[in-house]
């Protein structure tokens, strides 16, 4: 008998693709640890950037005299406010959209694994729901076979049981037939020709056929008679 085909969990399915789609996801993986080193490197060009800026700032001030008159924070703002903070956001902004970017890619590879996985157990669910199918067809198969069997036993018993019976009824009624033409017999062993129709009668009343009855007795028919054949009536 054949194996029932498995169905297996979306879990266990999910594990067998696992494989194909490893590399794929250490891909995106690797992808998205680079952001983070490029937005480091950026961070630190940027502050490198402003640094020498600062630098440059305090230069020029000293060579103006200002040596002692302070840091001109002013110049110092607005290099912040237009030049290192929007290169600080803007860095930040293509990190978040880049990063953002690879995690739909994540979700549409772990979208693609399930619906796969869903493909793979439908496909498992319809073969078992044939297998149940051709199984319960068997099974009704055998059953009414079973059936059929039973009822011809049971008709072939039913037969053998009215054989029997009609074969035990000849018997008794051939006994009985005997012993009363036996009975009836003359000094010559033979019996009269209404004795003979008689018994007949009741053999054919009783259901028996003529013709067996002309044969089974015919011993006690008087053959001597020229006209025998018509006295009893064996035409």
């Amino acid at each position: 008998m054949a194996t029932a085909p498995a169905v297996q969990s979306l879990d266990e399915i999910m594990a067998s693709l696992q494989p194909g789609y490893a590399a794929q996801q250490a891909i995106i993986g690797q992808q998205s640890a680079n952001t983070d080193a490029t937005y480091k490197a950026q961070s630190l060009a940027l502050d490198a950037a402003k640094t020498q800026g600062f630098n440059q700032i305090n230069t020029q001030a000293t060579g103006k005299g200002n040596t002692f008159s302070g840091i001109p924070s002013d110049e110092q703002a607005n290099y912040l406010s237009t030049t290192y903070l929007p290169g600080v956001q803007q860095a930040q902004a293509k990190q978040n959209s880049d990063k953002l970017t690879l995690a739909g890619q994540a979700a549409e590879l772990n979208t693609d694994q399930r619906k796969t996985a869903l493909g793979v157990q439908q496909n498992q669910q319809s073969a078992k729901n044939a297998y149940d199918l051709q199984q319960e067809q068997l099974a009704a198969q055998a059953r009414e076979g079973a059936a059929n069997r039973a009822a011809q036993a049971s008709a072939a018993s039913q037969a053998a049981s009215a054989a029997a019976q009609s074969q035990a009824a000849l018997k008794t009624l051939t006994n009985n037939t005997y012993n009363l033409l036996n009975s009836k017999k003359g000094a010559d062993q033979h019996v009269s020709p209404s004795t003979w129709a008689s018994a007949r009668a009741q053999w054919v009343a009783n259901g028996g056929d003529i013709d067996s009855f002309n044969a089974t007795f015919s011993n006690f028919v008087n053959s001597s008679y020229k006209t025998y054949t018509s006295d009893y009536g064996l035409f």
